[in-house]
């Protein structure tokens, strides 16, 4: 039996036992539970959609088998969690049930407990939307309406200030990222690599967007961006620094396993680099 209906349940043979809520009462209740109930699953069935995407979007990469079971595992994870959440709520309701039973003088209690289970419910569904955004924005799913891209006026978003040459561009982008500004660096980054995708600079600009994700503890979209460099420019002086990188970025993801594959094969690859040198101490401890 699915939790909404064990609460109204609940509510409903409290008001048998307590005589003080009638299905009068409760009609509000039931008729926001059940549209929690509705999106809740629908945000289910978005979460699995999306780790289908996740997955094929994985699997294109070069030697990506391990990062797709990772990634994998974790929206199994959160789905796992999403449903012990569920259980957890169906237990508390069974306790609340024998509570109303016992105390026929508490009505106005269990009002208030019920209306605690349905904020609880409303923040694990705004948890679970956020979720789903993260996943979305990863997957780069763009979600632009057509009014929005019909909008050219007031509200039009302003463009984005691009310094005219190659050198003034990566300097500009360089400095909003010393400096934090996240947004600018990265946009300015990007329309370095679009404009200037064979200057000397290709290499930094990407490893510095790589950066920024791995600054906002990013760290799965870190990785492709690591994984960037590491194929488009392998001979460059970021390679052996996005080698290390990366198996930090799988280390905080608690993937060890991962993390000490990419350490030994930077150390392999690039072993006399300062690179090496830090993913030898690392491996010690791995």
């Amino acid at each position: 039996m699915k939790p909404i209906l064990i609460i109204t349940m609940v509510i409903w043979f409290a008001g048998i036992f307590t005589g003080c809520v009638t299905k009068k009462d409760l009609y509000p209740y039931d008729e926001r539970m059940y549209r929690l109930e509705q999106q809740l699953t629908l945000q289910e069935k978005k979460l699995i959609k999306n780790k289908e995407e996740f997955t094929k979007e994985l699997s294109l990469r070069k030697n990506s088998a391990q990062q797709i079971r990772n990634q994998s595992a974790t929206l199994t994870a959160t789905l796992d969690g999403m449903k012990q959440e569920t259980r957890q709520l169906k237990g508390q309701i069974e306790e609340l049930q024998y509570q109303l039973k016992q105390k026929s003088d508490s009505a106005g209690e269990a009002q208030s407990q019920y209306s605690r289970r349905i904020e609880q419910l409303e923040a694990g569904l705004a948890a679970a939307k956020q979720r789903i955004e993260n996943l979305e924005n990863y997957l780069n799913l763009e979600q632009t309406s057509p009014q929005v891209e019909k909008d050219t006026g007031e509200n039009a978003a302003p463009a984005l200030n691009v310094p005219a040459t190659e050198t003034a561009l990566y300097q500009s982008a360089k400095k909003a990222f010393d400096q934090g500004d996240d947004e600018t660096a990265r946009e300015q980054f990007n329309a370095f690599l679009k404009q200037y995708p064979k200057s000397k600079n290709a290499d930094n600009a990407q490893f510095w967007i790589a950066e920024i994700f791995y600054r906002e503890k990013w760290y799965e979209k870190a990785i492709l961006e690591y994984q960037k460099v590491i194929e488009n420019y392998p001979r460059g002086n970021k390679a052996p620094d996005a080698m290390l990188k990366q198996g930090l970025a799988f280390y905080n993801l608690k993937d060890k396993a991962n993390a000490r594959l990419i350490l030994k094969e930077l150390i392999k690859k690039y072993p006399k680099t300062s690179a090496s040198r830090i993913a030898r101490k690392k491996l010690k401890g791995l």
